[in-house]
């Protein structure tokens, strides 16, 4: 059983891939982790839906695993500027943050 998408989502994701493919040629550092967070998001949602290629599912899943490793780097450069601020320059152990639970 093949999944066919109707013809406003083709159009819809042709234009999604070709803002990615753009988007792939931009420097990754420049962007902040709330921007590689979205276009995470809409590259995932992108995958998702039917009527792309192999080659274009892995260029996408490709490029979605350097905007990991990416958004990874950022939080964890963010959590050792946390660190330090808290430690105010002192060696000191941290606490693991506990989430609120429901």
């Amino acid at each position: 059983m093949s999944r066919r998408p109707c013809q406003g989502t083709s159009t819809h994701l042709v234009s999604t891939v070709a803002a990615m493919k753009k988007t792939k040629q931009d420097d990754p550092k420049s962007q902040g982790f709330d921007e590689t967070l979205a276009k995470l998001v809409q590259l995932v949602e992108t995958l998702e839906s039917a009527g792309l290629s192999l080659e274009e599912s892995l260029g996408l899943f490709e490029q979605g695993i350097r905007m990991v490793r990416q958004a990874e780097k950022m939080l964890d450069e963010a959590e050792q500027k946390v660190e330090r601020l808290v430690s105010g320059g002192q060696t000191s152990q941290t606490e693991p943050f506990e989430t609120a639970r429901e």
